[in-house]
């Protein structure tokens, strides 16, 4: 295996460095979804045991948000980037996101990617986290996670 000459490590940190200050504001939106305690959920019909329900509006569901906001750089997957040789992950579709995102924000983008019906709302647009990956020389100096085009289950703008 090669050897990196000593200079080039600090040389790529310091260029993900510079390419953070041209990150953009991204929302994270977690979402904990709580049974109606009022009419309760059937799994069966997916919704309300009680229709008419005032506390849910007939879903049997309470959804609770928690929004992040974070910086992240991202870029929407052209077919041509879908070349094997490319370094594209296995998956990745035309029109999937890639979002980067730095050390510091990587538990909360996790927390998306683990939590059912969590999903990054990136400029009016929805997309669920679908995998994630550590990109660095050596160690990992940022993440790329995956979007898919979603449409929420719970939607926080409603």
């Amino acid at each position: 295996m090669a050897m990196m000459p000593p200079g080039l490590r600090l040389a790529i940190q310091d260029s993900l460095r510079l390419s953070r200050q041209m990150y953009y504001p991204i929302n994270a939106i977690v979402v904990n979804v709580t049974v109606c305690p009022t009419c309760g959920y059937d799994a069966f019909t997916d919704g309300a045991r009680v229709i008419p329900c005032a506390t849910c509006g007939g879903t049997g569901e309470i959804p609770t948000y928690v929004i992040y906001q974070l910086k992240a750089r991202w870029t929407f997957v052209q077919l041509t980037a879908l070349d094997p040789y490319k370094g594209i992950a296995p998956g990745v579709e035309s029109g999937d996101l890639i979002v980067w995102v730095s050390p510091q924000d990587k538990e909360t983008m996790l927390q998306v990617f683990h939590t059912k019906n969590s999903y990054l709302d990136i400029e009016g647009n929805t997309f669920m986290v679908g995998g994630y990956n550590p990109d660095g020389v050596g160690n990992p100096d940022e993440y790329s996670f995956i979007g898919k085009k979603y449409k929420p289950v719970h939607d926080y703008r409603v």
